[in-house]
C-alpha cells in the first residue's frame, strides 16, 4: 500500500509506460506506428504483491546454500504490511520520505503532460496534419524533455526508496531500471536502484546482471564480486560472462583510467563538443593530453562539418555505436590516416561511453596499423582490448542516455523477410564547445616508409598497405572479443 493514494494512477502509469517505447523511436523521421505500452514495453514480473510489502528473513551473512538462484520459485515468505512496516519508522524519517514522495509525483505529472503533448505533435505528422519542420523540431523537443524528466524521476525514485518503502516508486524503478538495461544505460543511479531492490528482496532474474553491468560500469568491483559470486555464470549472456571472466582487468584498467583523468581534471585543457543527434544532444570531452593528433584530426573534422549528417551505421548492443564513414557502408575515410596513439606512455581505456578510433581490420582484434581516419566508435560497455589495438581519444561527459536509445544497425543479424527496415539514427550536427587556441600537431601515416609527417607536409591520401582480400570494411571496428 502507497501512502500516497491516486485513483488515476492507471492511466497515468499507461502513459509513462508509453514513453519508455517512444524515446527510442524517432517519429518525426519515420513512419513507424505507435503500438500500444502492453505490446512495446517489456513488463516487469509480478514482484510486488497488490497488497502487503513482503520480506523474507535472512540475517547478514547467513549462508546461501538455501536462497534460489534468480529467477527460481521463492520461498514461503513472512508477510508485513505496509502499515505495519511504516509503523516503525521514525517521524522524522517519514515525514523525510514523504517529503520526497510529493516531489516524484509533481515530476510524474509533469512527464505524463509532455508525453501528451508528444503525442499529438506524433500523430499530427503521421496522420500529414502538420509535416513542417517546425512540428519536427517540437517533437523533437518534447521528446527530450521527457526523457530528462524521467531521469529525474528516477533520481526522486531513489530518494524515496531511501528513507520509506513505497510500491509505486518500486515498480517505476524496476521498470525504468529493465529499460535502461535494454538500452545499455547504465549510470551511478541505475547501479544504486538494482543493489537497492536486490537488498529488498526484489526477486527478478533481470535485476542481478543489470546491476552487474552497472557496478563494473561505475568502478565498483566490490559489488560486482559479490553478485558474480551468486550467480551461475553458464546461465548468463555471453556479455555478463566477459564482464565476470575480466573482471580484474576491467578493474585494472578503471583504476589507471581515473588516475589520468583526476590529472586531466587539475589542468582542465581537454576540448568538448556538443554533438546533436536525431535522439538528442550529447556532449563528448576530448582526451588532448592523451591523444594529442587523434583529437586535433577530430577538431578539425568537426569545425570543417564533415560530421554533419552522418549516419551510425552500426549500433550494436552491448558493443558500440558507430559513425564517421560519408559512404556509410564502412569503407569511407577522409584520404588522409593517422599515426596511432595507443602505443604513448599514457593511454586511455576502453571504458563506457569511451570514444575509439576506428581502423581497417586484417581478423577479429587485429587491424592494420596506422589505418584510423574519420571513424569512431562509442562504446557501451567497457572493451579490455581496445586500447591495445586502438586509439582511446575521448569519452562521453552528458548523454549516454542518448546514446543507448540509438536505433539497433547490426549486419550480423539476418533480416526477416518482409521486415520493415527503419533508417538509421545520425549526427544532425557536432560543434566546438571549447578548444585551445593552438592545436596540436597533426601526426598523419607516411605509407611510403618516413613514418609519420605533420600537418604542414604533404598529405598522401592512398592510406596503409591493406592485404588484397581487405576491401576496406569497418565492420568490426572494435574486438568483439575482450
Amino acid at each position: 500500500m502507497s501512502t500516497h493514494s491516486n485513483p488515476n494512477g492507471a492511466v497515468l502509469w499507461a502513459a509513462a509506460f508509453f514513453v519508455l517505447a517512444s524515446l527510442g523511436s524517432d517519429a518525426a523521421l519515420s513512419q513507424e506506428t505507435v503500438a500500444s505500452p502492453d505490446e512495446r514495453v517489456p513488463q516487469a514480473d509480478a514482484a510486488l504483491p497488490a497488497g502487503p510489502i513482503t520480506e523474507r528473513a535472512m540475517d547478514e551473512g547467513e549462508a546461501d546454500a538455501g536462497d534460489p538462484d534468480p529467477g527460481e520459485s521463492m520461498p514461503a515468505r513472512r508477510e508485513i504490511s505496509a502499515e505495519e512496516i511504516l509503523a516503525d519508522i521514525p517521524p522524522e524519517v517519514l515525514a523525510e520520505g514523504n517529503k520526497h514522495k510529493d516531489e516524484f509525483l509533481r515530476q510524474k505529472k509533469e512527464l505524463v503532460e509532455t508525453l501528451i503533448e508528444m503525442r499529438g505533435t506524433y500523430l499530427r505528422y503521421v496522420n500529414e496534419e502538420d509535416q513542417s519542420p517546425t512540428a519536427v523540431d517540437q517533437y523533437r523537443q518534447y521528446r527530450n524533455k521527457s526523457r530528462e524528466l524521467m531521469n529525474q524521476l528516477f533520481e526522486s525514485g531513489l530518494k524515496v526508496t531511501r528513507y520509506i518503502p513505497d510500491e509505486e516508486v518500486i515498480q517505476y524503478l524496476l521498470t525504468a531500471l529493465e529499460h535502461r538495461m535494454k538500452h545499455d544505460f547504465f549510470d551511478a543511479a541505475s547501479m544504486e536502484a538494482g543493489a537497492t531492490l536486490l537488498d529488498g528482496r526484489i526477486e527478478q532474474s533481470f535485476l542481478y546482471p543489470a546491476t552487474l553491468r552497472a557496478a563494473i560500469v561505475n568502478g565498483d568491483f566490490e559489488l560486482a564480486r559479490k553478485l558474480a559470486e551468486v550467480l551461475d555464470i553458464e546461465k548468463l549472456e555471453e556479455i555478463d560472462q566477459k564482464l565476470i571472466y575480466l573482471i580484474d582487468d576491467y578493474e585494472k584498467q578503471y583504476k589507471e583510467d581515473q588516475a589520468l583523468q583526476k590529472e586531466d581534471d587539475k589542468k582542465d585543457n581537454n576540448p568538448r563538443v556538443k554533438m546533436v543527434t536525431t535522439k538528442g544532444v550529447v556532449t563528448i570531452e576530448l582526451f588532448i593530453n592523451q591523444a594529442p593528433s587523434t583529437v586535433a584530426n577530430f577538431v578539425q573534422l568537426v569545425e570543417e562539418g564533415f560530421y554533419d549528417g552522418l549516419d551510425f551505421y552500426q549500433v550494436i548492443d552491448h558493443l558500440l555505436a558507430l559513425t564517421g564513414d560519408a559512404s556509410g557502408d564502412g569503407s569511407g575515410h577522409t584520404g588522409k590516416f593517422l599515426m596511432d596513439e595507443n602505443n604513448r606512455p599514457a593511454i586511455r581505456h576502453g571504458l563506457a561511453g569511451s570514444l575509439v578510433m576506428a581502423k581497417r581490420p586484417l581478423s577479429e582484434g587485429k587491424f592494420v596499423p596506422n589505418s584510423s581516419s574519420s571513424q569512431f566508435a562509442i562504446l557501451f560497455l567497457p572493451v579490455v582490448g581496445a586500447s591495445k589495438t586502438q586509439t582511446v581519444f575521448g569519452r562521453v561527459i552528458d548523454g549516454l542516455d542518448v546514446v543507448g536509445e540509438l536505433r539497433r544497425v547490426d549486419p550480423s543479424k539476418k533480416k526477416k523477410k518482409n521486415a520493415i527496415v527503419l533508417p538509421p539514427d545520425r549526427i544532425l550536427s557536432m560543434e566546438m564547445i571549447r578548444r585551445p587556441k593552438v592545436l596540436p600537431e597533426i601526426q598523419y601515416f607516411d605509407p611510403h616508409g618516413a613514418g609519420s609527417e605533420g600537418a604542414a607536409g604533404h598529405n598522401h591520401s592512398h592510406g596503409p598497405t591493406l592485404p588484397s582480400s581487405d576491401k576496406t570494411s569497418l565492420s568490426n571496428p572494435v574486438p568483439l572479443s575482450n
